[in-house]
């Protein structure tokens, strides 16, 4: 207790009834003592409230004016209980008790103070005071403690030279906690602080056992065995995916939390067709197809400790491109002819026509990238899409839209055969390309007396004289292209 006077005051409170002595030592019959009534405690005792009387200062004798003491009740702050606290009139309380000095029972609390009092009327000294104060307010028996509880099973895994942090966690138990590391080690560079956090940044990868213990407020704790393992921190996080027919050059470096030299060997899956994994640790080679590869690294550094990856690389297709980007047009009936040149992967490259869009009649694509033939098709438009692959197999499309344009009409019929004066003629002038329907036309010089030229192209009728004649013919199609040519028919007399 801290110091107060040269005197002693003395409280003692034994079960239910509890009783406050006020002894003061000194010379005996100076004063008459002056008696204190005692006041009762209320059925609802609060902590701080004066003991059912209101708040003053009470003299052991008139002339210790230095001894005027207080009376106030306390309680626990969970309990119904009461007792008496003595403190100097108008200061602070040289004493608080605490849970565990009141316990949960009045009756059962037998505690005893001692203070120091200081009494400067020496004629004050043989006085002696009884104060008696009656307990009755309800008593609560003791309760059952909460037992502590930790509820964290699992760590998260740490990486070395990466920031981490992982707090504790409890299911039961009475505040406030503390927390301490009662065996083990977290490992080099992490730390528990009394809150139950974990925290720090981790420099040696392996699997750190400890045991953590958490202390509640009665002193009740719990303690558990954890797990934290340190993971290797490794360069780069993730690899960069290859690609097919290339070169690929990647090293493994650990960064953090290994001792050099290191081991590595792949464990398991597989890796790339085409790339292999060095004890040094640099993945190298040229990945021979595309797809998924998904395999496991074991890391050994110079203290033995082993470190696990599991890695997915992607190998990609070479970029394909094709050249001309378009195509040239074409004419219907007339033989065409382009080659296709493909680029960006590994020649020899391979071409071929998709089924479901072909190419016009008459035209073929050979393996070799040649596009050939004579287009039989009308004229128009036709889209169709030519695939291909280099010697890796990596794919490469591109769609054409081929414009094909009519065939320029031609007169095939190079003469007309002669005709005889008062005989019927017939004549057919016969057309070769230009599109359907085609219109005949006499655009100069004459037909014999008694023929004409029908549209369709047909010369009919009966010559009226002989004689030879010359016209010329024009010959135009539905598109409006046209052609000329000059004929020569001559008329004999009838025999």
């Amino acid at each position: 207790m801290p110091p107060f006077g040269s005197r002693s005051l003395r409280l003692l409170l034994p079960a239910v009834a509890a009783v406050v002595v006020l002894a003061f030592a000194g010379s005996a019959g100076a004063h008459k003592p002056v008696p204190l009534s005692p006041p009762e405690i209320g059925a609802s005792p609060v902590v701080g409230v004066p003991l059912g009387v209101a708040p003053g200062s009470y003299f052991c004798d008139p002339a210790c004016t230095y001894t005027t003491y207080e009376f106030f009740r306390c309680a626990a702050s969970t309990n119904n209980v009461a007792c008496v606290i003595v403190r100097p009139a108008g200061s602070n309380p040289f004493y608080t008790p605490t849970e565990d000095d009141i316990g949960f029972s009045l009756a059962a609390m037998v505690r005893q103070w001692t203070y120091d009092c200081n009494i400067k009327n020496e004629d004050c000294r043989d006085s002696a005071y009884e104060v008696m104060t009656k307990a009755t307010a309800p008593v609560k028996e003791d309760a059952p403690p909460v037992p502590v509880k930790i509820a964290t099973t699992t760590l998260a895994d740490a990486t070395a030279g990466i920031r981490y942090s992982q707090s504790l966690s409890l299911s039961s138990g009475k505040p406030p906690f503390t927390w301490t590391l009662a065996g083990g080690s977290l490992g080099p560079g992490l730390s528990l602080n009394t809150s139950g956090l974990i925290s720090g940044t981790p420099t040696l990868a392996g699997t750190f056992n400890f045991t953590v213990r958490a202390t509640g407020a009665r002193k009740q704790s719990d303690s558990k065995q954890l797990t934290l393992v340190v993971k290797l921190q490794l360069a780069p996080a993730t690899l960069p995916n290859p690609v097919a027919g290339a070169a690929y050059n990647q090293p493994l470096t650990v960064v953090a939390g290994g001792t050099p030299p290191y081991s590595w060997a792949v464990t398991g899956g597989v890796l790339p067709e085409g790339l292999t994994l060095s004890s040094t640790g640099l993945l190298s080679g040229v990945p021979e197809r595309a797809g998924p590869s998904t395999f496991m690294v074991e890391i050994t550094d110079a203290r033995g400790a082993r470190g696990v990856f599991v890695w997915t690389l992607v190998v990609t297709w070479r970029q394909l491109t094709v050249s001309p980007a378009s195509l040239p047009p074409g004419q219907s009936g007339q033989p065409y002819r382009q080659v296709l040149r493909a680029d960006g992967g590994t020649p020899p490259y391979r071409f071929l026509l998709v089924s479901d869009r072909p190419l016009p009649e008459g035209l073929t694509i050979r393996h070799d990238g040649v596009l050939a033939g004579t287009p039989t098709e009308p004229a128009g438009n036709y889209t169709f899409t030519i695939v291909f692959a280099d010697a890796t197999d990596a794919p490469g499309s591109v769609t054409y839209t081929l414009t094909l344009a009519a065939a320029e009409p031609v007169l095939r019929t190079l003469a007309l055969r002669t005709a005889t004066v008062g005989k019927s003629y017939r004549a057919k002038l016969a057309m070769a390309g230009g599109r359907n329907p085609v219109r005949f036309t006499r655009v100069s010089g004459r037909l014999p007396a008694g023929l004409r030229l029908m549209r369709s192209g047909v010369v009919t009728g009966t010559p009226k004289s002989t004689g030879t004649f010359r016209f010329k013919v024009s010959a135009r199609d539905a598109t409006g292209v046209s052609t000329r040519r000059l004929y020569s028919l001559t008329v004999k007399p009838r025999r």
